[in-house]
Order: C-alpha cells, then sequence, then structure tokens
C-alpha cells in the first residue's frame, strides 16, 4: 500500500492509477507550422488505416485558441494539436524568435480504445534498436 503525502495530510491508495498511453509530437522553427504537423497526423492516419477528422479547440489551456484542433477519430475526441499559447511559451521560457511551436497529443487509449489498439503502434520498450 502507498501513501501519497501533501500539504501535511496522508491518503492511502489501495489500487495503481490507470496509466493512458500518449504519442506525443513536438516540432519548433521557421520552416514547421500548424498545417505540417496536421499532415503528419493525416500520415499517421493513413499509416493506420484510420480517419482522423478536426474540430477547432478554444479550450484547451495550453494551446493558443485561434490555432488548436481536437483530433476526432470515430466519432471519439483522441487528441489534440495546436500551437503553443503565449502564456506557456512565457512560462516556459521558449524561445520567441525560432518560430512556431506546435505541438500533438493523442492518447492510444481512448474510450473503449478499438480505434488505435492493434494498429501498429507500440510501446518503445517492444520497438528493436536502430
Amino acid at each position: 500500500m502507498d501513501i501519497l503525502f501533501a500539504e501535511g495530510s496522508k491518503k492511502e491508495y489501495t489500487e495503481l492509477p490507470k496509466e493512458t498511453q500518449h504519442l506525443g509530437l513536438a516540432v519548433f522553427g521557421s520552416d514547421e507550422d500548424f498545417f505540417s504537423v496536421k499532415g503528419a497526423l493525416e500520415d499517421l492516419a493513413e499509416d493506420l488505416a484510420l480517419k482522423f477528422s478536426y474540430e477547432r479547440a478554444e479550450d484547451v489551456p495550453y494551446l493558443h485558441p485561434g490555432i488548436a484542433a481536437w483530433v476526432v477519430c470515430e466519432g471519439e475526441r483522441i487528441g489534440c494539436f495546436g500551437k503553443i499559447s503565449n502564456l506557456m511559451t512565457k512560462e516556459l521560457d521558449l524561445p520567441k524568435d525560432a518560430g512556431e511551436n506546435i505541438v500533438a497529443d493523442i492518447r492510444r487509449d481512448h474510450g473503449d480504445g478499438k480505434a488505435l489498439q492493434g494498429r501498429g503502434l507500440r510501446t518503445l520498450q517492444n520497438m528493436r534498436a536502430a
């Protein structure tokens, strides 16, 4: 049994939390933009024999509300991508002259997990070293 200490209190946990696998992508530079990442996601969907659609995302706190989208697969939001918000760029002390800072986060285990399961996504420990 693990015990977590936070702000003077302790709470006992009797079961492990659910861990969700994610695929992350980050690009920056003057040659990269929102559409570079969208293209990479389209290539991923094609490689996995999936179809992604996109919805405008204005409620992701770390992304710029005008340059962000939800990634939708089989009717469910499985992730998001877009330009890192100005506030986060400042908080993370990212260089302002490096061009766009675009990130994507795709959950492998979304909803019932069927859309991406068994589609060629493997964890790093299962991949052969190059």
